[in-house]
């Protein structure tokens, strides 16, 4: 796959129109937030909405172009990690009230959506996972079991009619060809389908919409500054001086919204919690354009250890279907230009024909984007345990737009000074589950 235009086809769809506004003097703040992507301008709605503090955001290139617009268009209340997993990691109640928290994150982004007139970018479409290994499939049904055990929403399934024990588990038994066409598939070796909800969207949009809300809703409070890359962060009990630009930001808290971009030199009496913690990864997409299609978001599990996945959505006057899967790490500073892994977008490919119904190969256009990973697998929202001034709203870990929203209320609700109920997402789970590996 060597042909088709490079670049994020969401940057493209939604041209800007905001001018560009750089820190050009010394400020100071309530709240600082590095990073205007979706959890940077969702931690900022939410603290703006909720409170009279006043928010500066701190962005080092432009609103939204980093991995919120160079994603694959999807909002889902899902993780890559297995829920039995997760539960291992975080304990089966602040598991329960992770999924809760993201399950309310899609109410809050319609809400927030209606707030600003921009409804119509976000679609609730039909989703369907296919699973083709047998070691995969009896891991989805012990997780279909521990979400019902749990009161969790259980999906629908299908399951292949030449398997033995075709319905256990309430899953309805049909013929591979079958699972191939919920799948938008030509590819038989697919023995069961999984529906969950889920939703698409352009990311970018959204937060461009949000950044231009925020600052014309709370013109008094709101600031947001674009090519204004934070370079180092001094952190004292009370407050935290941010040197941008050769100027700084003085504020009295400071919320990191970095995902998988190298976090700023922190000078602090006691390291950060995740200093060093976050690995980065870059995801590699592919994409057509087409006069007509359906709406929907597919996921393909051909083999245990990776999965594809596939949005298909109205992009301008027509349609884009969007595939995206391959990825791989990366150390140092992240450069967008730069094709990390020679072969990812030559596997993309191989998938699209084996996989695909009416592929075409070499796509319109690809293009990748840089992830953050975090130890335990879901995003880390809220308090550093040994740096009060200091918050986190960090590491899509793959799946990232729900979960940000909901640390972005997480964050927000904290810095307010109000409680919480423990979740998966607060930074004592990572502390834990690094006690629990050293042997403490």
């Amino acid at each position: 796959m060597t042909a088709g235009q490079r670049g994020s086809p969401w940057l493209e769809e939604f041209p800007r129109e905001r001018p560009v506004v750089s820190l050009t003097e010394d400020q100071d703040a309530d709240v600082a937030i590095v990073g205007g992507g979706i959890a940077g301008l969702a931690t900022a709605y939410h603290l703006l909405r909720g409170s009279e503090l006043r928010v500066t955001v701190l962005e080092k290139d432009l609103v939204g172009h980093g991995a919120t617009g160079h994603n694959g268009g999807q909002a889902v209340a899902a993780s890559e990690e297995r829920l039995a997993d997760l539960i291992r990691t975080a304990g089966e109640e602040r598991t329960m009230q992770g999924y809760r928290e993201m399950d309310a994150a899609l109410v809050a982004l319609r809400t927030m959506l209606s707030a600003m007139g921009s409804s119509s970018l976000l679609t609730e479409v039909p989703g369907v996972i296919g699973i083709a290994e047998a070691g995969q499939l009896r891991s989805w049904r012990e997780e279909l079991d521990e979400r019902r055990e749990m009161g969790l929403e259980v999906s629908r399934a299908w399951v292949a009619d030449d398997l033995p024990g075709a319905s256990v588990g309430g899953a309805e038994a049909v013929s591979r060809k079958r699972i191939a066409g919920l799948l938008w598939s030509r590819d038989l070796r697919y023995s069961a389908a999984l529906e969950v909800p889920v939703a698409t969207i352009n990311s970018y949009a959204l937060v461009e919409s949000l950044a231009s809300y925020l600052t014309q809703a709370f013109p008094d409070r709101c600031q947001i500054f674009e090519r204004s890359p934070v370079e180092r962060i001094r952190m004292s009990e009370e407050e935290a001086a941010i040197t941008c630009n050769r100027h700084l930001c003085l504020a009295d808290s400071v919320v990191l919204c970095t995902n998988g971009y190298r976090l700023p030199v922190i000078e602090a009496c006691s390291p950060p919690l995740l200093g060093g913690r976050i690995k980065s990864v870059v995801g590699y997409m592919a994409g057509n354009e087409d006069a007509m299609g359906a709406p929907g978001v597919r996921v393909y599990m051909p083999d245990e250890g990776a999965y594809f996945y596939l949005t298909r959505r109205r992009y301008k006057e027509g349609w884009l279907t969007a595939v995206g899967g391959p990825e791989g790490p990366i150390t140092g500073e992240y450069d967008p230009q730069r094709i990390y892994h020679s072969g990812a977008y030559e596997r993309l490919g191989v998938f699209m024909e084996r996989t695909l119904v009416d592929c075409r190969n070499p796509p319109d256009r690809r293009w990748q984007g840089l992830m953050g990973y975090t130890p335990t697998g879901v995003r880390v929202a809220g308090q550093d345990p040994g740096l009060p001034a200091l918050y986190y709203n960090i590491g899509c870990n793959g799946i990232g737009l729900l979960s940000a929203i909901a640390g972005g209320y997480r964050v927000g609700t904290i810095i307010r000074g109000e409680e919480l109920p423990p979740s998966m997402f607060d930074p004592e789970v990572l502390m834990k589950k690094e006690i629990v590996q050293r042997g403490l």
